[in-house]
């Protein structure tokens, strides 16, 4: 007789189905996993085995076959415990065989009991988008798991307790549906704890309705760290699909108990490795490229960190995905990330300071901002130089916090409904080639662009970010064309930054 049941494996974020297939014939008694199992895997068998025999059930004295398919899929999980002793159980015609659409995860203690997963929320939720109906897991994860539409889940306590629902002595425990647990964000609002930086602050706006990296320079303590934490809370709430997405990815590396709402902000040290900031290792965790999905990843000081892990940000950037791949496969994650940016003028920060004076040699300061390459910052929409804003000149009327979200709410709702034919939302991630048949643009914006795009040797690349930005503006001002002062605001943001300080003497 052969049984089959089915199990679930991540590779990264990715789901694998894994079929179980157990069989026995005549031969040296024995249980045999094949199917590329790893250490953990295979040990399987011992834990089976005194998990039966704690239950009393006898194995059988024949040669059986365990066969873990895909057999080209190094199996490196032991959650695979509980779906193969329900499939020798099974072949033993100690219950029924269970249907394709019902998954089994946990891990088996000697004594039967279920050991509690590391991160069933990202199983759960691979689950439902691989199309299962009912999942058994382990009892100890029922306060990490949401409940999730089409999808029945059952905490089974031990192999005993499933065995006495399988043979009709008791209902299983169906997960009652409750509201999830929300991570609430902080109400308090950075913007309102910046003095002055109008332009600044104008950046950040045209940053967060239209989804456009950001990268500022300026002397130290002229307030480009906290602008830069303030552009989360100027980004929509997420939805609910997308707060799936980032609290799956998020329970590959922290366990949570709760849905994840607010968007994520990630800043990491410059002292991060490649393999940090992007991901990798055998068990293919993600970087922090990927767990700023659908957030901010905020590169403070962005000099200071490795050239190699910098430069391999230029495809995820402009692929909002990140492939990662190792001896035993490869796995994408996502990355949708808003990437902002800080850097210092030169090494010791005060070049173009009225107080304090700047002792860097030309070649050290050339040195220092050629540690970021033309082609990376090519790939960052807007440059923004902060210079050092006096005392008298903080209390400058600016718009109420207020006013500054309705504005880039009504720009993501403009947008939303322009791109919907093409599946995106905001004009930054609108394919370069279909751009132009979204886009009105009065005739004198246009010519000051072709005459712009020549005067500043712009790239194909930064020529259309301009016409983004110019979009993205208008937006923010309602306008259903792009006009020729939304086109020249958006060219002062690709002629910042160190262009002009390098040949300076």
């Amino acid at each position: 007789m052969l049984a089959r049941t089915f199990s679930l494996v991540l590779v990264g974020l990715t789901p694998v189905i894994i079929e179980i297939e157990v069989a026995s014939h005549r031969g040296v008694p024995g249980l045999i996993l094949i199917g590329l199992p790893a250490k953990a895997v295979d040990e399987a068998k011992e834990r089976i085995t005194a998990s039966l025999h704690h239950l009393g059930i006898r194995i059988r004295g024949r040669r059986t076959i365990v066969n873990l398919a895909p057999t080209d899929l190094r199996k490196t999980s032991p959650a695979l415990d509980f779906a193969i002793v329900i499939g020798l159980l099974a072949m033993y015609g100690e219950l029924p065989t269970p249907d394709a659409k019902t998954l089994f995860l946990g891990e088996l203690a000697l004594d039967g009991t279920l050991k509690s997963l590391t991160n069933p929320l990202a199983l759960l939720i691979g689950a439902q988008k691989l199309g299962f109906n009912r999942v058994f897991f382990p009892a100890p994860n029922k306060d990490q798991v949401i409940p999730l539409a089409g999808l029945e889940l059952y905490p089974v306590t031990s192999l005993s307790q499933y065995l006495g629902w399988a043979r009709g002595e008791h209902k299983p425990e169906l997960l009652s549906p409750k509201p999830p647990s929300l991570h609430i964000p902080s109400s308090e609002l950075l913007l309102h704890q910046i003095q002055g930086q109008a332009a600044a602050k104008r950046a950040l706006m045209i940053s967060a309705a239209g989804h456009h990296h950001l990268l500022m320079t300026g002397p130290p303590g002229v307030g480009k760290t906290l602008l830069a934490q303030a552009l989360p809370q100027l980004l929509p709430p997420l939805t609910h699909e997308e707060s799936l997405e980032v609290t799956a990815i998020q329970s590959l590396v922290t366990p949570t108990q709760e849905l994840i709402t607010s968007r994520p902000f990630r800043s990491p040290h410059h002292t991060i490795t490649t393999t940090g900031l992007l991901g990798g290792t055998a068990n293919f965790r993600p970087g922090e490229l990927s767990l700023a999905h659908h957030g901010v990843l905020c590169l403070d000081e962005m000099p200071e960190f490795r050239s190699s892990a910098l430069e391999a940000l230029r495809q995820p950037l402009e692929q909002q995905t990140i492939t990662i791949s190792n001896a035993f496969g490869s796995t994408t994650f996502p990355a949708s990330i808003l990437l902002v940016a800080t850097a210092n003028p030169c090494p010791c920060g005060f070049r173009g300071s009225s107080k304090r004076i700047c002792n860097c040699q030309l070649s050290s300061r050339l040195r220092y901002q050629q540690k970021l390459s033309g082609p990376l910052i090519d790939r960052i929409d807007l440059h923004l130089s902060i210079p050092e804003s006096k005392i008298e000149n903080s209390k400058t009327h600016l718009p109420s916090t207020t006013e500054i979200l309705a504005q880039i709410t009504q720009a993501h709702h403009r947008q939303r409904l322009r791109y919907q034919p093409l599946g995106v939302s905001q004009v930054s991630q609108v394919p370069t080639a279909q751009l132009e048949s979204f886009i009105k643009i009065q005739k004198n914006a246009h010519q000051l662009l072709l005459k712009a795009s020549e005067k500043l040797n712009l790239s194909i690349r930064a020529h259309f970010k301009v016409l983004k930005i110019a979009q993205t503006i208008a937006d923010l001002e309602s306008t259903t064309e792009i006009e020729e002062n939304h086109l020249a605001e958006a060219l002062q943001y690709r002629q910042g930054l160190f262009l002009d300080q390098r040949f300076e003497e």
